[in-house]
Order: structure tokens, then sequence, then C-alpha cells
């Protein structure tokens, strides 16, 4: 219909203005950013980063620009002429990447932008629990949305996964959480280009809880404080299920029914065990170690109250991912000031278990639990 193609035609070019403008503002900041380096780091280094943070955002833009006529609800509608709120969200996510990716390459500086790219990173990951909330509570969910933030997803994580790897904190093998997604959007083209049929993936909440634990875990070993025998070992143990998680689904889109269901059978058994039982022996290492600190004198004055008050929580089984962040956040903090102990290594990786499988039986308040098991303002989408 003319009148349907002309309205669609002016929509997508009312984008094309949003996206000039964010473009502009992008390069503007990047360029700023680039200023401020420059100040404190060689002029060789902050070129690279300038290099690679630039290339970052022009491919992210040029793949932005193709996907424009998805602003849409769905296939059939029109396209929409304005981007909506969690949109605009997600676009920040883009600038985040290419900031972040300039560190590629590059050594760790021992100044204040030691933390960029853990900032960032972690920005990145408070913004994607912002954006899809934004696009349900205001009723704008879009196609174009949607696959921002899928592919957002896979670039941020691929990119903080090989920071973690140059920087030590990681294993070579842990850039297969990053390359991972890849691999399996690899396989799905080599199905097609075979003639192949791709079925579909069934809805997983195990699949949402793997990916937003990983990023978290990623993230936390940016965090220029902790000893590489911390978060190497942290970051291998977290890597394995993710990576069966892949593995399980690759099966299902392959129609590899039989093996597949098997596999998910024992995974959800493996699965209910962990988040009843296990984490009771979790929380007990993770307060007894933290109480065990306190009364033992290794830990100062200022931690002290806060130090046994999350001891308490976390025995308690109170707003247990909750805490555990809070742990992590105590621990870290803390020691930039206290050498580093056995037991904290013990209570690092506890609490981050914790905060993956949640906190098992026995637990007084698990307000969390809700979030884990559905997005954010979802029953309030229409």
């Amino acid at each position: 219909m003319p009148g349907r193609e002309h309205a669609s035609i002016n929509a997508l070019n009312k984008l094309k203005v949003s996206f000039v403008a964010f473009s502009a503002v992008s390069l503007a900041l990047v360029f700023f950013v680039y200023l401020q380096l420059i100040i404190f780091w060689e002029a060789a280094f902050v070129t690279r980063w300038a290099i690679v943070a630039f290339a970052t955002l022009a491919v992210q833009l040029v793949i932005l620009w193709h996907d424009l006529p998805l602003n849409k609800k769905n296939q059939e509608s029109s396209i929409l002429p304005w981007l909506g709120a969690g949109t605009w969200i997600s676009l920040t996510r883009v600038l985040a990447i290419s900031l972040m990716a300039g560190f590629l390459g590059l050594p760790s500086t021992s100044d204040l932008f030691a933390w960029m790219p853990f900032a960032l990173c972690l920005f990145f990951n408070l913004s994607d629990f912002v954006d899809g909330y934004a696009a349900r509570i205001t009723n704008q969910v879009t196609l174009l949305g949607q696959k921002l933030d899928q592919d957002l997803d896979g670039r941020g994580l691929l990119v903080a996964s090989l920071l973690a790897v140059q920087y030590g904190a990681a294993g070579w093998w842990f850039a297969l959480v990053g390359l991972a997604r890849y691999f399996f959007v690899f396989g799905l083209w080599i199905r097609r280009r075979r003639g192949e049929r791709i079925y579909a993936l069934r809805p997983n909440p195990v699949r949402r809880a793997l990916a937003g634990t990983q990023m978290g875990v990623t993230t936390g070993m940016l965090a220029p404080i902790l000893s590489p025998s911390v978060t190497v070992l942290t970051s291998t143990l977290f890597m394995f299920p993710f990576l069966w998680n892949f593995y399980l689904d690759w099966l299902q889109v392959s129609r590899q029914t039989k093996r597949e269901k098997n596999f998910r059978i024992w995974q959800v058994r493996g699965w209910n065990f962990l988040r009843s039982w296990f984490p009771l022996l979790l929380r007990a290492l993770v307060s007894s170690f933290l109480a065990w600190q306190v009364f033992a004198g290794l830990v100062l004055d200022p931690f002290v109250t806060l130090q046994l008050a999350l001891a308490s929580l976390i025995a308690l089984g109170i707003a247990p991912r909750i805490t555990s962040i809070a742990i992590l956040v105590e621990t870290a903090i803390r020691l930039q000031v206290e050498p580093n102990q056995v037991s904290d290594l013990i209570v690092i990786v506890c609490a981050t278990a914790i905060l993956f499988v949640g906190s098992g039986a026995f637990s007084l308040w698990q307000p969390e639990e809700g979030w884990v098991a559905r997005r954010p303002g979802e029953k309030l989408a229409k």
C-alpha cells in the first residue's frame, strides 16, 4: 500500500536523524575521553586506544544503521519514527563497549584509569538491567531493541573476557566464554548453508541466570585489586556451566533430541540439588570465615561491624544474592588496605557461587528469586 510505504519511509528518515545525532555525540565523547587519557598516559598508548575505540564504535554504528528498519513491534507492524527509552539506554551500551575495547592490547595503568575497564563494564551490566525494564514498562519493546540487546550482550562479554585474559585475571582458555556465542552463531550459519533445519530454542531460565552471572563474574575480575590466584580459579570454575549450557542449546537447535533430553534431565536434577542444598555449605563457609577474620583480629576497625552484619545476613539467608554482592564489594575494598588471606579466597569463591545459585534451603528471605525468574517489568508490559 503506497500510503503505508510512504509512512515507513518518513519514519525511517526520522530514525536516521536520531542515528546521526547519536553518532555525533558518541564520536565527541570518545574524543573527549581521548583528551583526558593523553594527559595521564603515554601518547603512543592513547593513540592506539583511540584507534581501537573509534573503529569499534564505527563498526557498531554501521550495524545499527543496517538494523534501523527493525524499529517496529513485530514483523507485520509499521516502522516507528522514534526510538524508545529502552533503545536509547541500549545505545549508551554501544558507547561503553567502544570505550572498553580501546584498552584491548594495552598494558594496565597504575593510577585511577586502571579502574576504567571495570567501571565501564559495570555500567554496561547495570544498563542492561535498565534498558529492558524501560522498554517493557513503557510498552516500547521493538525488534530493534531485542536484536540490539542480544548483540550487545555478546559483544560486551567478548570484550570483557579478552580484557580479563589480557590483565592476567583469567587464563587464556577463558576467551572461550566471549567466543562461545560467535561459535554458536557460526554453527547456525553452517547449517543454513547446508540446507539443514534449525530448531527453535525452548525457554530456559537457567540460560538467563548463567549469562547474567557469567557477565557479573567477568566484570568483577576487571577490578584491579584482586589477586590472580583468586580470579583465575573463580573464572575457571564459572566458565564450565556457562559453556556446557551452550553445548546443550546446540544439541537442541540441531535436533539431537535424545542426547539433549538426557543431558537436560541430569542438568535439571543437578541444578535443583545445587540450588537447594549445596548453598547451605557455601553460606556456612562464608559466614564462618567472615566471623573468624573479625575475632582473629585480621580485620581493621572500620570493617568489623559491617563484616559481622554481613556474616549474619548470609548465614540466615536474608537477601542472599544482594548480600553476596555486598560481601564481594566489602572484601575488595578491605583487601586494598589489608594483606590477602586464604580465607579471603574462600569467601570470594563461595560468595560468588551464592550469587550464582542462590542461598538454598532454610533461607529466611529471598526477594531476588523473582528477579531471576522473570525479567524486570515483564508483568507491566502490555
